[in-house]
C-alpha cells in the first residue's frame, strides 16, 4: 500500500466534466475544493494534456510492475515535460526499469513548492544521487526503494518536514551506520512514519556496524513518532533503537534475517519509552519458513489489526518459544493471553 497507492482515481472528473456544460463549470470551477489533478501515467500524451487542461497540480506515475516492462521514449519525454512545470508538480512515484531511470531522475532539480509525494523506486540497485539543488519544502512522504547511498542523499537534507520516510531495500554494500543516520533522522521532529529495511539479499552479506565508534552522545526524540518497521539484523535494530526516544508510539514491526539467535534488550527499552503503547496478548504462528511472534492491546487479535507489534524471523519452530519467554520475562510481563497458530505453507 505504501509504494502502490491507487492514483488511477484521480481521474475521477474527467469524464464528469463532459456530461455537460453546467457538470464542467462547476468542476472545472472548484479546483481546489473538489482536489482535483492532472495524472501522468504510461502512455499519457502529456503535452497534448497540458496544452488543454487547465493549470492543476500534476501527479506523475510511473510505477511498473514487472521487469519485463517497457518504459517507451515517449513516456520519458512526458516525464520530462511535466517536470519542467516545477511549481504545480504534486506527487512523484517512480518504479521504472533501468537505464530510465537516471533519465527521468536527473530533472528533479530546483524547487518543488508544491511536491508532497516523492517514491523513487528503481527496480535494480543504483548509486545514483539526485542534484543537489533539489528542493522540496512541502514534502511530506518520501520514499526510497534500492538506492546504495540513501543516507547521503540530497532528498534527506531538503526533508526536513517529513511526517514519513520509508528506506526499503537498501544494497548490502552500503555502509549505513547507525550514527549516521539517527543524525539526519534527529532533524525530522515531524516524523511520524519510520521504516528502514535492508535488502533480504544482505542476509549472505551481513551490515558492519561499527559500535566502538558510535557516538556516545547522540540520543534523539522523535515526540511524534507512531509506527516504526525494520527489517535487518539485530545487531543493527539494537544500535540503533538504543538511542531513540518515542514517547507517543503505537506500532511496531520487526523481522529480522536468517538469524538463529538474537537478542532484544534495546528494542524492549525502546517501546517502554511509549506512553501509547499498550499490549494485551501475544498470537505466536508459525508456517514452514519460520514463526512470528505478534502482540496486541487488550482488544483480540481480530479487532485490532491496525496497533499490534511484530517479531519475525526464519527460524526454526523452538528458538520462537525461546524468544517469547525471554522478551515475556524482559518486559512485556502484562500479556493477559497468549494464542498459537499453525499455518501451512501453500504449495506452488
Amino acid at each position: 500500500m505504501v509504494l502502490a497507492p491507487k492514483w488511477n482515481r484521480e481521474r475521477w472528473w474527467y469524464k464528469l466534466t463532459h456530461v455537460c456544460r453546467r457538470w464542467r463549470h462547476l468542476i472545472l470551477g472548484s479546483p481546489s475544493h473538489l482536489g482535483l489533478c492532472l495524472l501522468c501515467t504510461p502512455g499519457t500524451p502529456v503535452a497534448d494534456m497540458l496544452a488543454h487542461s487547465p493549470p492543476f497540480p500534476i501527479i506523475i506515475d510511473h510505477f511498473y510492475t514487472g521487469f519485463d516492462d517497457r518504459m517507451t521514449a515517449n513516456d520519458v519525454e512526458g516525464i520530462i515535460l511535466a517536470l519542467e512545470h516545477r511549481d504545480r508538480v504534486r506527487r512523484i512515484r517512480f518504479r521504472t526499469p533501468f537505464p530510465m531511470t537516471e533519465k527521468v531522475i536527473a530533472p528533479i532539480d530546483g524547487k518543488f513548492p508544491m511536491l508532497e509525494f516523492l517514491c523513487i523506486a528503481p527496480m535494480h540497485d543504483t548509486d545514483f544521487l539526485f542534484p543537489k539543488t533539489f528542493q522540496a519544502p512541502q514534502l511530506h512522504h518520501l520514499i526510497l526503494v534500492n538506492l546504495m547511498s540513501p543516507i547521503g542523499s540530497p532528498l534527506l537534507s531538503a526533508s526536513m518536514g517529513l511526517v514519513a520516510l520509508s528506506l526499503v531495500n537498501i544494497p548490502p554494500s552500503t555502509h549505513l551506520q547507525p550514527d549516521q543516520f539517527l543524525r539526519r533522522v534527529s532533524l525530522m521532529p515531524q516524523l511520524e512514519i519510520l521504516w528502514i529495511g535492508f535488502d533480504p539479499e544482505s542476509c549472505n552479506h551481513p551490515v558492519d556496524v561499527d559500535l566502538t565508534h558510535m557516538d556516545d552522545t547522540i540520543h534523539i526524540t522523535l515526540p511524534n513518532l507512531r509506527f516504526f518497521q525494520f527489517c535487518g539484523f539485530n545487531t543493527y535494530s539494537e544500535a540503533l533503537l538504543s538511542r531513540i526516544v518515542a514517547p507517543h508510539l503505537e506500532a511496531v514491526k520487526i523481522t529480522f534475517w536468517e538469524e538463529w539467535r538474537f537478542s532484544v534488550p534495546c528494542l524492549l527499552q525502546f517501546m517502554s519509552t511509549s506512553e501509547d503503547l499498550r499490549l494485551g496478548g501475544a498470537v505466536l504462528s508459525f508456517n514452514s519458513g519460520g514463526a512470528r511472534l505478534s502482540i496486541y492491546p487488550n482488544e483480540t487479535p481480530w479487532q485490532s489489526r491496525e496497533q499490534r507489534i511484530e517479531c519475525s524471523a526464519n527460524i526454526n519452530r523452538t528458538q520462537p518459544i525461546i524468544l517469547f519467554c525471554r522478551v515475556s520475562h524482559s518486559g512485556l510481563q502484562g500479556l493477559s493471553w497468549l494464542a498459537r497458530v499453525a499455518r501451512r505453507s501453500r504449495t506452488h
